[in-house]
């Protein structure tokens, strides 16, 4: 689950055009860099869903800490931004919801944790 920090400051001081031109940029960040076994997709407003083929908890670690650092080098025109992201691993029996709501509630911790940052299954075992 990624979520883009400070969304509605971006709507409030620039526009709604600006926060739409965000959510585009972000998209075509995520798109180029996903690979062939991921997919994703906006669930509302600034958040996002991103489903990786990856079985290793660490690559898609790596891979969110990459976009998170791409999105925070490569400004929308001016503009700066960046996200907040809450990883989760499927265990293979769970259901969809279940899956979502952990990665949403790891995501709620990294905006409590001044956001821009990834948290994944580790930081919440240390909580």
């Amino acid at each position: 689950m990624v979520d883009i920090d400070h969304f509605n400051s971006v709507n409030d001081r620039h526009g709604h055009a600006a926060g739409d031109e965000v959510r585009r940029h972000f998209a075509s960040i995520v798109a180029a860099r996903i690979g062939p076994d991921g997919a994703f997709g906006r669930i509302g407003g600034e958040e996002f869903c991103l489903f990786c083929g990856a079985e290793d908890i660490a690559h898609v670690r790596t891979l969110v800490e990459r976009l998170r650092t791409t999105v925070e080098t490569t400004p929308c025109g001016g503009l700066h931004y960046a996200f907040s992201a809450g990883i989760g691993a499927w265990d293979g029996q769970e259901s969809l919801a279940s899956l979502m709501a952990r990665a949403d509630g790891l995501l709620y911790a990294a905006k409590m944790a001044d956001r821009n940052r990834v948290m994944s299954p580790e930081e919440d075992a240390l909580a």
